[in-house]
């Protein structure tokens, strides 16, 4: 970096630095509201368990769980896609240079939903077997239901893709998905993740500061700041190598 742009990429640190502490206030609030549901679920199943109450007693208590625990659970999950926090315009990497890229050939990388392999084979071989060695009623209505969820999932949320060309960057979980151009990428870069504490869980889901995550496992990402203003955290487990290759198509777009 040279001596010119050193002041600039100090206040850009800086920018950064309250951006990542705004973040993760946002986080302590969600990991807050999912204890409080929690709390909520513990104690209406304690009442309802341990106590002999009134029909219209636990009708409220559950009524208190499904409604009111619902609201905090959508709360800590929808909030930050309303109130997003934007992160600093520009980019932090792009004076620095970027190894020769390769754009004859499209980027691309397949990650797999783990958890997805990990929980539902199992429990798919569970219900087959339940089936052929407990044929009692029922139980071959639920290895079809099983294995029809199995399926659906796995098609949707199974593996996600990620393809980069020259023109345009897609992320897709099965028929779900964004196609972006890159000339629309306002910024592109390499970030860790934490899906638990920050995302909650796998799949589409949205970020602390408001950015919708195709979250697929792993630790690494990209993070995409899109002109329009929309952010997407996507899986990838080379995520550097995705941030060199969306910079040289910008350059290649716009010699500039």
């Amino acid at each position: 970096m040279s001596k010119e742009t050193e002041p600039l990429g100090r206040a850009m640190d800086s920018r950064f630095a309250e951006y990542e502490a705004r973040t993760k206030r946002m986080v302590r609030l969600r990991l807050v509201g999912l204890v409080l549901y929690l709390v909520i679920v513990a104690v209406v199943t304690a009442l309802t368990v341990g106590w002999e109450l009134e029909e219209n007693v636990i009708v409220l208590l559950n009524l208190v769980l499904v409604v009111g625990g619902s609201l905090i659970l959508i709360a800590i999950i929808v909030l930050p896609y309303f109130r997003p926090i934007s992160p600093p315009t520009g980019d932090p990497g792009l004076e620095l240079a970027h190894p020769p890229v390769n754009l004859l050939e499209p980027w691309q990388e397949t990650v797999l939903m783990k958890v997805l392999w990990y929980i539902l084979p199992p429990l798919l071989v569970f219900y087959v077997g339940l089936a052929l060695f407990s044929p009692e009623e029922g139980t071959f209505l639920t290895l079809a239901l099983t294995t029809v969820i199995f399926v659906v999932v796995t098609f949707f949320f199974g593996q996600l893709e990620v393809v980069c060309s020259p023109d345009t960057l897609s992320f897709h979980y099965g028929p779900i998905g964004k196609n972006i151009p890159v000339t629309d990428i306002e910024s592109i870069r390499a970030v860790s993740l934490k899906f638990g504490r920050d995302y909650l869980g796998w799949g589409i889901r949205i970020a602390p500061d408001g950015a919708v995550g195709y979250i697929a496992g792993g630790k690494t990402g990209v993070r995409i700041q899109v002109r329009a203003g929309k952010q997407y955290l996507v899986t990838v487990s080379q995520p550097q190598s995705l941030v060199n290759y969306v910079r040289a198509a910008q350059e290649a777009a716009d010699p500039k």
